[in-house]
């Protein structure tokens, strides 16, 4: 995708990435075992699908979100289009509620403002480079390659922020480590030959989950659009505001500590059965 979004990226003013109101467990509406964060947005109908081919995608075109578990459990994640009205500047603005959701999970939490022309050294250190028709922005670092952007939607990969933004206290980088990921209906043909590269879940609804059991620690919930060819088709059209929600609902799945306390505590209720019986 790099010759159409060559020179893409200088002109995406979007924020760097932020998990600000996307915690699920603190910003999340809860009902039960279930806390959604609704009224989310993404830059394109394509950010997601764009980070699952060979050269990744950009960090700014997919919205990011959070959690962390105390211990193991069986967490389902759901993400649905959902269009909406909301006010930037003053006026009334519309996310659209056509988009086609793909998101990825991983272990981990990036660095606040982190972004491609990030220049922590750790992050130097595994850089996959850019492309040299992409914005000289992200280029910073004067390291040429062969990727779009930062973002892999298939497998781990390294983020960092700007020291000169974000001062030296908060200058950091992150690997983050990909557990799976889930696209909703037929999937995403990434080499335009009819043949779908990644799966979908086989229902064409606009919503998709999927299940994963994982334990204590720190997640990264990475959703954006999965139409691979839209800025093909139409570039302008493809950038715009898409609307979504994003479920996470929790299952605590019982430690083996737990589990012998607990068939201990049936296997002596039964013998105090057995003695009553037998009185």
């Amino acid at each position: 995708m790099a010759a159409v979004l060559a020179g893409l990226f200088s002109a995406s003013a979007f924020a760097h990435v932020s998990y600000s109101s996307r915690d699920f467990f603190v910003n999340g509406v809860q009902s039960g075992n279930t806390w959604t964060l609704a009224g989310q947005r993404v830059t394109s109908d394509y950010g997601w699908a764009d980070g699952a081919d060979a050269d990744w995608g950009d960090s700014h075109r997919v919205r990011w979100a959070r959690f962390t578990l105390t211990g193991t459990a069986d967490v389902t994640l759901t993400v649905s289009a959902a269009g909406f009205t909301y006010l930037s500047g003053g006026s009334s603005l519309t996310a659209a509620g056509d988009l086609i959701p793909g998101f990825s999970l991983y272990a981990g939490i990036a660095p606040g403002a982190a972004f491609e022309a990030g220049d922590h050294p750790d992050y130097l250190a595994h850089h996959p480079g850019f492309l040299p028709t992409i914005s000289p922005t992200y280029l910073g670092a004067g390291i040429f390659g062969s990727r779009e952007g930062a973002f892999n939607a298939n497998g781990d990969f390294w983020l960092g922020n700007r020291l000169e933004e974000v001062g030296e206290a908060n200058w950091a980088s992150a690997r983050l480590v990909y557990i799976g990921q889930a696209v909703d209906g037929a999937g995403v043909d990434i080499n335009g030959d009819g043949v779908i590269d990644i799966a979908g879940d086989g229902s064409a609804d606009q919503s998709v989950s999927a299940t994963f059991r994982l334990g204590a620690g720190s997640y990264s919930l990475i959703v954006g659009g999965a139409r691979y060819a839209s800025p093909y088709i139409d570039l302008a059209a493809a950038n715009g505001q898409r609307g979504f929600s994003a479920a996470l609902s929790v299952t605590p799945v019982p430690e083996p500590e737990g589990w012998a306390l607990m068939l201990g505590g049936l296997g002596l209720i039964a013998a105090v059965a057995r003695r009553r019986l037998n009185g």
